[in-house]
């Protein structure tokens, strides 16, 4: 049902804006004040020239809900999405032009996203309705029944008209453990399946903006060790993989496509609605991965968790935090040294704390190295 309400829509640029800025504070921190000054100039026309292009455009879109993954239990799922105006872009495993990666990827940067607007979410016969951010994303926690599938209608989308009642409604991957679930397994994506040097954020971006999906590099072993990890030792097993990473929701598509080509295992890919989380005051670096992580300990509190990372940004720390929090829930932490250096920072400290705790914590070059 769509009907006049109070739905404000506009241009992502926070996104966009997110990279310009950050990319000035670096040149700023290292004293390079021209350069900040015209990263900032540079900031402010590109969004000026994106809002009057977005004023002008005569080509109005419907609204869609970009469904991400679900995971439940027996009785809940949680539930994520965003509503935005409907983007055209190629599926990324298909796109082997940069430049025509480039144009796909700057249409997931600057969306026209949704704020307040309304979501029915449907589960067999139970409803709960939500309600979008600022920036266009809900979540929420709603009853769930086992064997349902979970579907979204859109409503109160303000002086637009669908072309048809089905337009409205959006159905979503659900991922559930069986009785073959072992473990719940919770995976990095930078530098522990996808090489992007996660702490060289202009590297990074110039990765995510000009690199198409299938030249993007994984670590040769990782594919066949996460499929062995999902079987378990007697290949019987049936665990689930979740992969938590600090990158923005809009990049959503690059991170399910690399996924699929290089054949990992299934699973929800939880990434950070980025304007929302820096309002936040986290008392760690990456706090977001550490409160998802969190409420999936939480969901599945009979499933002992593996979570894998790697060194060079604060996957040790963050891990170690939820092995204090959940005592004995963790079966092992795995950490992949940095691959484009030697170093290692604060291992020992990282190791002692590890054992106080009880915890097996392992550092490693190659999966392969480990009996899993």
């Amino acid at each position: 049902m769509v009907y006049c309400y109070d739905c404000d829509h506009s241009a992502d640029y926070d996104q966009f804006e997110y990279l310009l800025i950050l990319s000035a504070d670096i040149h700023f921190a290292t004293g390079n004040f021209s350069m900040k000054r015209v990263a900032n100039y540079f900031q402010e026309m590109i969004v000026q020239l994106f809002r009057i292009y977005h004023k002008l455009r005569l080509d109005k879109r419907e609204p869609v809900i970009l469904t991400y993954p679900i995971y439940a239990n027996e009785t809940e799922a949680r539930v994520f999405g965003r509503v935005i105006e409907e983007i055209r872009y190629g599926e990324f495993e298909r796109i082997k032009s940069r430049i025509n990666h480039f144009i796909h990827v700057l249409k997931l940067l600057l969306t026209v996203k949704y704020a307040r607007a309304k979501i029915d979410c449907y589960s067999g016969d139970q409803h709960n309705q939500l309600m979008t951010n600022e920036q266009g994303y809900f979540y929420g926690v709603v009853p769930y029944q086992a064997g349902q599938n979970v579907y979204y209608q859109l409503e109160n989308i303000k002086k637009l008209k669908f072309s048809t009642p089905e337009a409205t409604k959006f159905t979503a991957d659900v991922y559930k453990p069986n009785e073959k679930t072992q473990k719940i397994i919770i995976s990095d994506i930078d530098d522990t399946v996808l090489k992007s040097r996660a702490a060289n954020f202009l590297y990074v971006a110039a990765l995510t903006l000009f690199s198409p999906t299938h030249k993007r590099e994984t670590f040769p072993e990782a594919a066949h060790a996460y499929q062995s990890l999902e079987k378990g030792a007697n290949g019987q097993e049936n665990n689930m993989f979740f992969y938590v990473s600090s990158s923005t929701w809009n990049i959503f598509p690059l991170i399910e496509s690399f996924l699929k080509i290089n054949s990992f295992p299934r699973g929800p890919i939880l990434m950070q609605d980025m304007a929302s989380e820096r309002k936040k005051q986290h008392q760690v670096e990456h706090g977001h991965k550490l409160d998802r992580i969190c409420e999936i300990a939480e969901f599945y509190p009979e499933l002992p968790l593996i979570l894998i990372g790697d060194a060079g940004q604060k996957d040790a720390d963050i891990y170690l935090r939820i092995a204090e929090k959940y005592p004995k829930r963790i079966d092992k932490i795995l950490i992949r040294k940095s691959w484009w250096t030697e170093t290692i920072h604060n291992l020992d400290h990282y190791l002692q704390r590890a054992k106080k705790l009880g915890v097996q914590l392992v550092y490693f070059e190659s999966l392969e190295e480990l009996e899993y």
